[in-house]
């Protein structure tokens, strides 16, 4: 989950929060965790069982296909909007006005939350035959499978996991100060790829040991996703950062990282 990132006008001065804003704030902010740990969950259970899992969808045939392909379509449609000017307009109007702007990132990361539950409880299993990794492969793979979920925990972190996570937001409210977003600067895995989350992303879809057209479907939509989504990204952050991400992108690569940081002057 990537929550984007402020524009200037976002970061004026700290405003006065009231007892009942920062009790709402509290309370959004238990939600939205627990949110995303349900959904971390559940997708971790799904994936790796290649969504052949009993879930709450009864559709067959046609109508499971339809009804399945609009869950994995609404993640990354809804996903990209919010992250656009007028997505964050709209979630700081769901929170009474004199604390919605600072707690745009932790709605995002509920709302991102809610719609992963959704798509993996109301998932319509196909029932086809799938292809099942074992012996000593299966091991092999389920280390393959950890580490790319390791990798991401390390990306996010890398990203600011106050904003990945949401508690930028609801912990600036109750503290009583306004949102510090932090200047653009790649550490980590930002050194070696632009977008190592989105890859972390691809890694967890293509390391399942179980693969089921469920699976297999989920993973086509997604990860042609996860390699045309950060081009809207980064058009953001052009426009947040200017020169300092244009220089960032002339030195890292897109996506693919490479081995080693070898900064170009640009002219």
């Amino acid at each position: 989950m990537n929550s984007g990132s402020p524009s200037l006008s976002d970061q004026q001065a700290a405003p006065i929060f009231s007892a009942r804003d920062r009790w709402i704030a509290l309370c959004l902010g238990i939600t939205s965790h627990l949110l995303f740990l349900g959904a971390i969950i559940l997708m971790a259970v799904g994936l790796f069982n290649g969504l052949s899992f009993p879930a709450l969808g009864r559709q067959n045939g046609a109508s499971a296909f339809a009804c399945n392909l609009l869950l994995i379509l609404q993640f990354p449609a809804v996903h990209s909007f919010l992250l656009t000017t007028r997505g964050r307009r709209l979630l700081s109007r769901l929170m009474p006005a004199s604390i919605g702007p600072a707690l745009t990132t932790t709605l995002f990361v509920g709302i991102a939350s809610v719609q992963l539950i959704l798509l993996f409880l109301l998932w319509s299993p196909f029932h086809a035959h799938a292809y099942r990794i074992s012996g000593w492969a299966w091991y092999l793979d389920l280390i393959a499978y950890l580490l790319s979920w390791a990798f991401l925990a390390k990306s996010m972190i890398d990203a600011g996991l106050g904003i990945q996570m949401g508690y930028l937001g609801w912990l600036a409210v109750w503290k009583g100060v306004k949102p510090n977003y932090p200047a653009f600067r790649a550490s980590g895995t930002y050194l070696y790829s632009r977008q190592p989350m989105y890859l972390a992303y691809s890694l967890i879809l293509l390391t399942g040991p179980v693969w089921t057209v469920d699976h297999l479907m989920i993973a086509v939509v997604w990860l042609a996703y996860c390699l045309t989504g950060p081009l809207l990204k980064e058009k953001r952050y052009l426009r947040f950062y200017g020169n300092v991400f244009r220089e960032y992108r002339n030195n890292v690569p897109y996506w693919f990282p490479r081995l080693s940081y070898k900064p170009r002057c640009s002219k």
